[in-house]
């Protein structure tokens, strides 16, 4: 197998639900010696979110810091679905405030929408998402 088969594969098995075998895969591409770019990375997340590994999802996007490649809205959304699934809601907020000075773009109702997710409660956190978003709308 080649780069382009192991990333279609993960990717394909993330599609198709089976997070195990995708993460598996990832694994493999790592151990074969072929560089996990984009693609194969953003694909492991979304594994990671569909088996709650909370963890490895955060691993996988520093992962792509540390390659200077700058993960998008999507990679960040289903990290923090894996720490919300898993109970994890401080470092799912530890996340989207990295995400929020990253100055990452996304869609005006991200930022609230997660942190409804994590059940944030406080008031002041929650103005603030709200200040931050109402020049946009």
């Amino acid at each position: 197998p080649d780069h382009s088969s192991f990333s279609v594969a993960i990717s394909s098995c993330e599609l198709g639900l089976r997070w195990q075998l995708a993460l598996s895969l990832l694994a493999r591409m790592h151990t074969a010696r072929f560089a996990r770019d984009v693609v194969s990375q953003s694909a492991g997340i979304d594994a990671c979110k569909q088996g709650s590994h909370w963890q490895l999802s955060l691993r996988l996007l520093l992962d792509l810091k540390l390659w200077q490649a700058t993960p998008d809205e999507a990679m960040y959304s289903a990290a923090l679905s894996a720490c919300e699934s898993c109970s994890q809601l401080g470092h799912g907020l530890e996340l989207l405030w990295e995400a929020e000075e990253g100055c990452l773009p996304r869609s005006v109702s991200s930022f609230p929408w997660s942190l409804a997710r994590l059940k944030i409660h406080d008031p002041e956190v929650i103005h603030g998402a709200f200040v931050e978003v109402l020049p946009q709308l």
